[in-house]
């Protein structure tokens, strides 16, 4: 658990106005700046919200945009729901466009969903639930362990192939100041039925908006593996804050699609946690989609000429350009002409890569807008790379398989505040993962986190300390009484 106490700023305001009424309007014009208009609207699993999401079954309708009282299209069956966790650690959200750039859906935390709603004026959000992790999400981040973890699952089931796809993005407090660190909040899509088990949350080459994230590719996402220093082109800085969010940094959206078969029962499980502590809140929004139903399944072009963007699963009404019932962009005939679109690329060395035409001379382009989907272990000889299937030119593991740890692979080591970057097997110390680093401005190692201290609670802190010394001065100023 970490040392950080959390700074209980209303008290502090409260002992203020008695001291010196005259720095009452500190507090108020913060009240003010937290009163101002917000776009995102939550709504947790306790009943009366504004959404209407009371319980799993409200959520799992809200992911996939069917009304409170609406029913899923024929042939499908979505069933069993369940949610894991506190009621105000998970439901449903919408009007989150200009924040999180997916309109609406489910939204798990490992604090409080409410906290998600902009704007970004506390250095640190912390809500602790009191709840164990998740052994799925703990094999995501090890050696370290979660906490705090949220689940919602269900069932779903279809009488005839389709594509199931998610957006989603993870949002957290943990950035910028633990994002290379044993504090590495999970998030987790995994779909299971016969003969499949795999986690469909995995940072692709490029966000659903096309941008080049800049790898490593294919790992977990979680706080490590999408910052400032790694797939930093799918990383949103939000300290301070450009978007409406409370969260301190967050991911572009990801999209994941899976093939599923007719008449096969998947099921689906949703998560999100802490890790090493319940401190420092992570969110996790979904939105989930079906092919073949208009209502989920919408390209949108916006921009023209060389800024021209094709997105699927963007909603009509807030698709700002020209909007594509039951269309991807894939299917549609060259809809940025003049944009450098990007397509997936098979290399010779079975990775999978999306780039422009003209970047895949040395592989296998398969057209603009196709993805690399599917994700899985390919080994080939001594060697094991995560890649589609069909680029695979080895032994392919199987969709949502994993290469095995590799043993040379390098972390940062801590030893009595001091951070080496060694393997796991030669670390004296306390070992934070594969990948992570002692480079950055933060020593991950130095000790535990120290609160941050925003422009407004310097204010507070400086006219605290002055209230008191007043209080002392006129005190030792005062005439003794005789005895």
């Amino acid at each position: 658990m970490r040392s950080k106490q959390t700074t209980q700023r209303r008290s502090m305001r409260r002992r203020i106005r008695v001291a010196i009424p005259f720095f009452a309007v500190v507090p108020l014009l913060l009240a003010a700046d937290r009163a101002m208009p917000q776009t995102t609207v939550t709504d947790d699993m306790n009943a009366g919200g504004p959404l209407a999401v009371d319980n799993a079954a409200d959520a799992v309708k809200r992911l996939f945009g069917i009304p409170p009282m609406g029913s899923y299209p024929t042939g499908v069956t979505v069933s069993n729901e369940a949610f894991t966790g506190v009621n105000s650690a998970g439901g449903g959200f919408a009007n989150a466009w200009p924040a999180i750039r997916i309109h609406s859906g489910a939204v798990l935390s490992s604090g409080n969903i409410a906290d998600v709603v902009g704007p970004n004026d506390r250095g640190s959000t912390t809500t602790d639930n009191g709840q164990p992790g998740n052994a799925l999400l703990d094999a995501l981040v090890p050696p370290n362990t979660t906490e705090d973890a949220a689940m919602l699952e269900f069932d779903i089931s279809t009488t005839v192939q389709r594509n199931l796809s998610f957006t989603f993005v993870l949002a957290s407090e943990e950035h910028n100041e633990f994002s290379q660190s044993e504090f590495n909040d999970a998030c987790g899509i995994f779909v299971t039925s016969p003969g499949l088990s795999a986690n469909l949350a995995l940072v692709p080459t490029r966000s659903a908006d096309r941008r080049l994230c800049g790898g490593p590719p294919y790992v977990p996402l979680t706080i490590n593996n999408v910052n400032l220093d790694a797939n930093a082109g799918c990383y949103v800085n939000n300290s301070p804050g450009p978007r409406a969010t409370e969260m301190d940094g967050l991911t572009r959206p990801f999209k994941r699609i899976l093939a599923i078969n007719a008449a096969t029962t998947y099921h689906v499980k949703l998560k999100v946690a802490d890790t090493s502590d319940r401190r420092h809140d992570s969110n996790c929004f979904f939105r989930g989609w079906l092919s073949d139903t208009p209502i989920w399944m919408d390209a949108c072009v916006t921009g023209t000429g060389t800024s021209c963007v094709c997105e699927d699963g963007v909603e009509p009404s807030v698709c700002t350009g020209t909007s594509y019932a039951d269309t991807l962009c894939a299917d549609l005939t060259d809809p940025c002409p003049d944009a450098a679109v990007h397509g997936k690329c098979c290399l010779p060395t079975s990775e999978c890569l999306e780039v422009t035409q003209a970047e895949c001379t040395a592989g296998t382009y398969h057209g603009d807008y196709t993805a690399c989907e599917n994700i899985g272990a390919c080994t080939v000889g001594d060697s094991c790379i995560m890649t589609a299937p069909d680029c695979c030119l080895g032994s392919f593991g199987g969709i949502g398989s994993v290469c095995p740890p590799d043993p040379t692979a390098t972390g940062a080591c801590c030893m009595d505040g001091t951070c080496t970057e060694t393997t796991e097997e030669n670390c004296p110390g306390r070992y934070l993962g594969d990948g992570t680093s002692c480079g950055g401005s933060i020593n991950p190692c130095a000790g535990r986190r120290v609160p941050v201290v925003s422009e407004w609670g310097m204010v507070v802190l400086v006219i605290l300390v002055l209230a008191t010394a007043s209080v002392v001065m006129r005190r030792a100023r005062a005439p003794r009484a005789h005895a």
